[in-house]
């Protein structure tokens, strides 16, 4: 089952969302509108214009998959992607290497709001001197990259894929990966089509640091400065070992310092004091300080860039330092950090789970790529080796969930007599040799599942390259900076452009949430439009179309989206529920109607959380969508209307503890039940109530006490019940 499919089984909004017109529930005189583009193959750029959850992405997928058949996607692009904040991701910010997460750089470059460029629901931000690793195409080596936009926006839901032999991603199902195809080449694949088995591109590289000054800084800067004998941004060998040996001590609860006793005479390094290390070590707290992450509290260690930063001879020495004492490394972010820090110094890695967060080891072995696509091609080019590939290669996959050694692969391509090949083959042998002498390996996907998340998500752009290494084991990602102002220019740009030979001869280009962008980059998606209908037709999606320029408006034709009726609601909500085996109470639908007004996709959110705490009722569906039942919320005003203050004063208590309300969401219930027709009360009085109700409302807004306000209005209501005689 792909992770699309296992995204529906889980999301009852998604495995009951149309595919074809025909399902769409109302909308009747739009969906008349849109067969008529589909029987005439050919239709204008498009702007669906509504309130959310009405069907505005739905009816434009429904679109696509009508006029271009189930493979619809490959003639459409829809933007939007992003990874969680918590992927790790090793950068470079002004020369400075360090293994961050993009919550830290949220911090770094989104605490003042100087320079945020907001397009859609996106925000983007120029992060002057960032870099981040990415795979360069010509040389197949691991590389450093700059950064042009940080980007940022929210999601509901992200996937989580682990990886075999540990490690993490997270990201939105639309984020590309790379991964390779069955001629071994690089190729794009949306994270909500992985499967458990498939293989995500790594890197295992000895990334040669820098011999110039990088901008270290604070403490760091000055401890390395009094190493002796060092250049200034040097990391001697000997100084190395010992901080991954005092590293291992520190982590392991044991003074490191005891290391230093005795170790004058290991073999290879004789007096330790020649290295500089006693010009660190005479001020007991500098190795610590170097290699806390909080000084001040014990057992949090993080690798310090210094470690990053240095010679690949220093970098192999601090593993071995390490090692001597610890076999492996169980202490959380730090075994992240190690695993980066062993990536880029030729070392793999095995990533587990562990009693504090992950569990590390490290192996000094030949990196490994999959078997599939060398044995579809040798099997081709079989009378032109002069190997027994077929024995070396049973050899290798027995046991390997079929990867194979690069240095086996390298020993066969070089085998290979390109004399007796012709040109795709040849071609072929180019890009395999590429694959197996780059710095890539792979890793298996070990599982797949979606997590609720509501919060940001990031992603970087990186011109020219479009992929960066991230996540707590390093994964190629696509760069997917989907709805800037560069991507207007650039990939929306690219994609118009080209023709589609078939009988539909325009592609689609679906544009959610375009009310928000800039003016810039709707001017910029104007010209586009202008220079490209005879190839691209556009679907801008809106819930304000007066947002949207007048020019864009213009060359669309406009379709008003609706909110849902109340018996077609209903009627989904029945059929949803007697598909799923749930029990529910017609009332507790009409309910579900009343809270989602009108919007389908929230409705069937409710009903499926609800159908979680078994028989959906009225009373489960105020549960689980964090709301009082309104027969409480009455039975609170018709109290302080009666001039029983106390009692009044009680239930709101008993509303907000139970339930969790803030003051916020009681006034709205409570304007809401003023109108509602079980509280029977003249319109003078309705008025004067909620006129009342706004005051609160605006008080509690500029952070009025909930509980004094709300009393306060109580008060009143006892006052006016007492004058009007209610």
């Amino acid at each position: 089952m792909s992770t699309r499919e296992a995204i529906a089984e889980l999301l009852w909004a998604e495995k009951y969302r149309p595919r074809t017109l025909n399902e769409i529930v109302d909308q009747e005189e739009i969906v008349r509108r849109l067969k008529r583009f589909i029987e005439e193959k050919n239709m204008p750029h498009l702007l669906f214009a509504g309130p959310p959850g009405t069907g505005k992405t739905t009816a434009a997928h429904c679109l696509a998959h009508d006029l271009f058949g189930e493979n619809y996607r490959q003639y459409m692009l829809e933007l939007n992607a992003s990874v969680s904040k918590d992927t790790p991701v090793l950068v470079r910010i002004n020369g400075e290497v360090k293994l961050v997460r993009f919550a830290d750089l949220d911090k770094m470059y989104f605490s003042i709001d100087n320079g945020i460029l907001r397009i859609g629901s996106g925000e983007y931000v120029k992060p002057n001197g960032l870099e981040v690793l990415t795979i360069d195409r010509g040389t197949g080596r691991v590389a450093w990259k700059n950064v042009s936009w940080l980007i940022r926006h929210r999601a509901p839901k992200i996937l989580r894929v682990e990886l075999r032999g540990g490690g993490v991603v997270e990201l939105t199902g639309n984020h590309s990966v790379v991964l390779l195809d069955k001629n071994g080449e690089l190729v794009e694949k949306p994270a909500s089509e992985l499967k458990p088995g498939d293989y995500l591109l790594s890197f295992t590289a000895k990334l040669v640091s820098d011999e110039k000054r990088r901008g270290i800084s604070g403490r760091v800067r000055e401890i390395a400065d009094r190493i002796r004998g060092s250049k200034r941004n040097k990391l001697p060998p000997a100084t190395a070992w010992m901080m991954g040996l005092s590293l291992a001590r520190a982590i392991s609860g044991e003074d490191a310092y005891a290391a230093l006793d005795g170790l004058t005479g290991i073999s290879g390094y004789g007096d330790l004091s020649t290295h500089g290390w006693i010009a660190i070590g005479s001020d007991q707290q500098s190795v610590t300080s170097v290699l806390s992450a909080a000084p001040g509290q014990p057992g949090s260690y993080r690798v310090p860039g210094i470690v990053f930063e240095a010679p690949l001879t220093s970098r192999v020495e601090f593993f071995k330092g390490l090692f001597r004492v610890a076999k492996s490394i169980d202490s959380g972010e730090l075994a992240v950090d190690l695993v980066w820090l062993a990536r880029i110094s030729g070392m793999d890695t095995y990533l587990e789970r562990g009693t504090r967060g992950f569990k590390l080891s490290v192996e000094e072995r030949d990196a490994r790529l999959p078997a599939e696509p060398f044995i579809e091609f040798f099997n081709r080019v079989d009378r032109a080796i002069a190997y027994s590939w077929k024995k070396a290669l049973e050899r290798e996959i027995r046991g390997s969930a079929g990867t194979v050694s690069k240095n086996i692969l390298r020993e066969i391509l070089a085998s290979i007599d390109e004399e007796q090949l012709r040109g795709e083959g040849r071609e072929q042998l180019r890009r395999l040799k590429w694959l197996a002498s780059s710095d890539l390996s792979v890793v298996e996907i070990a599982g797949v599942e979606v997590v609720d998340y509501d919060d940001y998500v990031y992603d970087v752009s990186v011109p020219g390259n479009e992929m960066f290494f991230a996540g707590t084991t390093p994964v190629l990602l696509h760069n997917s900076d989907e709805r800037g102002i560069d991507v207007i220019r650039s990939k929306v740009k690219e994609f118009a452009r080209t023709r589609v030979a078939r009988e539909i001869p325009f592609k689609i280009v679906l544009l959610d949430e375009a009310d928000n962008m800039t003016a810039d980059a709707q001017q910029a998606l104007r010209r586009l439009m202008e220079m490209y209908t005879a190839s691209t037709r556009f679907i801008l999606i809106a819930n304000y179309p007066s947002k949207i320029i007048e020019p864009i408006q213009s060359r669309c034709a406009v379709f008003r989206f609706t909110p849902l009726k109340r018996e077609d609601v209903v009627a989904r909500l029945k059929y949803i529920a007697d598909s799923e085996n749930v029990k529910y109470l017609d009332e507790a639908l009409e309910t579900i109607f009343e809270l989602s007004e009108g919007d389908m996709r929230k409705a069937i959110n409710i009903l499926q959380a609800a159908a979680a705490l078994g028989e959906v009722t009225v009373d489960t569906v105020y549960k689980v969508v964090g709301l009082a039942h309104p027969r409480e919320v009455r039975q609170m005003i018709q109290l302080a209307l009666t001039g029983n203050f106390t009692e009044a004063r009680n239930k709101l208590r008993e509303l907000m503890i139970n339930y969790g309300l803030s003051g916020l969401d009681v006034i709205k219930q409570i304007h809401r039940e003023i109108f509602s027709p079980e509280i029977k009360l003249p319109d003078e009085i309705k008025v004067m109530i909620a006129d009342l109700a706004g005051e609160i409302q605006f008080r509690l807004v500029e952070g009025a006490d909930d509980e004094i306000q709300l009393n306060a209005f109580l008060a009143r209501l006892a006052f006016i019940g007492k004058k009007f005689k209610v």
